[in-house]
C-alpha cells in the first residue's frame, strides 16, 4: 500500500479543449501533420451514426447525477482504490475506476491498452496511395495539395468501407515515412548498408524495426537492397517488434506484397519486454526506430522546493472516472535510473523541473533552512516544483536493447521539440489531443479518457544520447545503477556520484551522435527525387523539429 500522499491535485478528464493542432511554419510538423501553405491538413471525415445496439454505455461524470438522487453513487473511499500494477491495468477490458497507478503506467496504458488503447483502437497511419513525384511538381503547395487529395480519396473510401464509426475518435496521422515513400526508407536503407558494408560485410545484414506502422519503412528499406544490392538481399533478415496486433496484421500483408515476405519476421510484442525471456541474439544488427519513442510513457516528477527531493506522480481515478494526481517519495527503481541519469546530464544547470520553474531558480542559491522560511513566509508561495516528465521508458528501452541485441547499432528518429504541449512550463511536457468534429484538438492535461487520445513527447537528443552511451558502457548493470539512482535520491544533489558508465566519453565504443533531421538526408537521401521544379523540397522543408539518434 502507498503512504498518504505528499499532495493532490485533481483535474476532471474532459480537459478543455483548445484550438486545432494545426503548425503554423511548413517546417514545423507534429504528428497531427506538416502545415500546409494554403491547404491545411484535416482528419478525415468519417462519421456514421452508431446504432444503439452496438454504442457503449455512456460513462456518467458526478455531474451528470445530482447529489442525493437515486442515480447518486456514493464515492469509494481512497483507501479502498485498487493499486495496479502495470501488467494488471493492462489486462482490464475498460478503463478501470477506484483505481491507482503510477503517471507512467497510466500513460502506457491510454496509449497501448489492447481492449481501449488508442493504437489499438482509435489510430490509423496515413498511407499514401501512390507516391508522389516531385520533381513534375512546382512547388511545396503543390505537394501538400496533391497529399490532401489522396486524404479526401481516403475519406470518401473510408466513408463508403465504414458501418459504425465512431465520429470523434476516429483519427488518422502520417509520417515521413509514409509522406515520402520510398524516397525516406531509402534515405535509412543507404545508411544502414552502408554501414553494414563498411564493419560487417561478410554477415548477413539483420535489421529490427520496433513499432512497424503499415510496413512502409520494411518495404521500402528491402526495396532499396534488393535494387542495389542483391547479394546483401540474398541473406537479409528483417524483424518487426509490434505491439499492436492490428499493424502487424497490416504489416505481413505489405511484406508479401512487395515479394519480401520469406525475409521479414513479425513478433506482436512490446519492444520494452525484449531481453526477459532470456533470448539473446549476439550478431551484429540495426535497430530501427522511427516515430516510436515520442509514444513511450513518461513519468511525472515534481521536486519538493525545500528538500530538494524528487516526488513520483501516481493517477487516483474515482467512481466517477475524474483522474486526481497524488505524489510520493521515488521508490521505483527504473524511475530512481532515469532520473539519476538526469541529474548528471543537468550539471552545471538548473536541474530538476528546468530553467522554466522561477521558484526553483530562486531558491536554487539558499540553503535549505533559509528556503523553508522564505517558502514560509510568502502568501501562496507553492511546496512543490512544476512538473518534469522523467523519460523513464526510453531508458527501459534502451536497457532491453542492449538485453536482447547487445551488438545493435541503432537509428531512432522523432520530434525534438513539439508545439501546443500541455504546459510551455513544465519540462518535457506532451501534446495530447484528440479530434472533434473532424478537427485534431490539443487539451492542455494528461489525466484524460484512456484510448481516446494521442499522448507523444519531445525528445530531448542530447540526454538521449547520454542515456543511450551510459547503458551501452560495458561497465552498465541494471542493479548497479539502480543503487547509485537510490543514493542519489537519498544523498541529494550535492553528492552526485558519476559512476564510470556515465562519464562522457566520446570515442567509447557504442557512442551515439544526434543529427538533424535535414543533415540525415542531405547525406543519405536522393535530393534529386524529392525536388520540386522550384527548388524547394519537401522532404528537407518538413519535420525540421525532428532529429536522428545514431549509433
Amino acid at each position: 500500500m502507498l503512504a498518504a500522499p505528499l499532495l493532490r491535485l485533481g483535474a476532471r478528464h474532459h480537459a478543455t479543449a483548445r484550438r486545432a493542432l494545426i503548425a503554423s511554419t511548413a517546417g514545423y510538423a507534429t504528428k497531427a501533420g506538416a502545415a500546409p501553405p494554403k491547404k491545411p491538413k484535416r482528419a478525415p471525415t468519417t462519421a456514421t451514426t452508431r446504432s444503439p445496439a452496438t454504442a457503449d454505455p455512456p460513462r456518467l461524470t458526478r455531474f451528470d447525477v445530482p447529489p442525493g438522487s437515486p442515480g447518486d453513487v456514493a464515492r469509494t473511499p481512497r483507501a479502498e482504490y485498487t493499486q495496479h500494477t502495470l501488467d494488471s491495468v493492462m489486462a482490464t477490458a475498460s478503463p478501470p475506476v477506484c483505481s491507482v497507478m503510477s503517471s507512467r503506467d497510466f500513460i502506457h496504458n491510454s496509449l497501448y491498452n489492447p481492449h481501449y488503447g488508442y493504437f489499438s483502437k482509435q489510430a490509423r497511419i496515413f498511407q499514401m496511395l501512390r507516391p508522389i513525384d516531385c520533381t513534375q511538381l512546382s512547388s511545396t503547395l503543390d505537394f501538400m495539395n496533391a497529399v490532401g487529395e489522396q486524404y479526401d480519396a481516403i475519406e470518401r473510401d473510408l466513408e463508403a468501407r465504414a458501418a459504425v464509426v465512431d465520429d470523434v475518435t476516429r483519427q488518422i496521422w502520417h509520417t515521413p515515412t509514409e509522406l515520402f515513400k520510398p524516397w525516406y526508407g531509402a534515405a535509412i536503407a543507404k545508411h544502414v548498408v552502408s554501414a553494414h558494408l563498411k564493419s560487417s560485410s561478410n554477415r548477413p545484414l539483420v535489421i529490427y524495426e520496433v513499432g512497424g506502422g503499415n510496413g512502409t519503412l520494411m518495404a521500402n528499406v528491402l526495396d532499396y537492397v534488393r535494387d542495389t544490392h542483391p547479394d546483401v538481399y540474398r541473406t537479409a533478415q528483417y524483424h518487426i517488434v509490434e505491439i499492436s496486433a492490428n499493424l502487424a496484421s497490416i504489416q505481413r500483408s505489405t511484406a508479401a506484397q512487395h515479394g519480401h515476405a520469406d525475409r521479414v519476421s513479425i513478433v506482436n510484442a512490446s519492444a520494452l519486454d525484449l531481453g526477459k525471456d532470456g533470448v539473446v541474439d549476439p550478431d551484429p544488427c540495426f535497430v530501427l526506430a522511427l516515430e516510436v519513442i515520442d509514444n513511450l510513457s513518461h513519468d511525472v516528477v515534481r521536486w519538493d522546493l525545500v528538500s530538494r527531493a524528487p516526488l513520483r506522480g501516481v493517477v487516483a481515478t474515482d467512481d466517477y472516472n475524474d483522474h486526481a494526481e497524488e505524489y510520493f517519495p521515488v521508490a521505483d527503481p527504473l524511475l530512481a535510473r532515469a532520473l539519476h541519469m538526469m541529474s548528471v546530464h543537468d550539471a552545471g544547470s538548473v536541474g530538476g523541473p528546468g530553467a522554466r520553474d522561477p521558484w526553483w531558480l530562486a531558491t536554487s542559491p539558499l540553503p535549505t533552512l533559509a528556503r523553508s522560511a522564505l517558502l514560509a513566509t510568502i502568501p501562496g508561495a507553492p511546496n512543490l516544483s512544476r512538473r518534469a516528465f522523467v523519460p523513464s521508458n526510453l531508458l527501459a528501452l534502451f536497457e532491453s536493447l542492449r538485453a536482447a541485441l547487445p551488438n545493435h547499432r541503432a537509428v531512432l528518429s522523432d520530434f525534438s521539440s513539439l508545439p501546443d504541449t500541455t504546459s510551455a512550463r513544465d519540462r518535457y511536457a506532451p501534446v495530447v489531443q484528440t479530434r472533434f468534429r473532424n478537427s485534431m484538438v490539443p487539451v492542455s492535461t494528461y489525466l484524460v479518457q484512456p484510448g481516446l487520445f494521442d499522448i507523444f513527447f519531445p525528445t530531448d537528443f542530447a540526454l538521449a544520447k547520454r542515456m543511450h552511451d551510459a547503458v551501452m558502457h560495458p561497465a552498465y548493470h541494471v542493479d548497479a545503477a539502480m543503487e547509485a539512482g537510490m543514493r542519489a535520491i537519498q544523498t541529494g544533489s550535492g553528492k552526485r556520484e558519476v559512476p564510470q558508465w556515465l562519464r562522457e566519453s566520446p570515442k567509447a565504443e557504442g557512442a551515439a551522435s544526434v543529427a538533424t533531421h535535414r543533415g540525415f538526408l542531405e547525406a543519405h537521401g536522393d535530393l534529386r527525387a524529392t525536388t520540386t521544379k522550384s527548388g524547394e523540397n519537401p522532404m528537407l522543408m518538413y519535420y525540421e523539429n525532428c532529429a536522428f539518434l545514431l549509433s
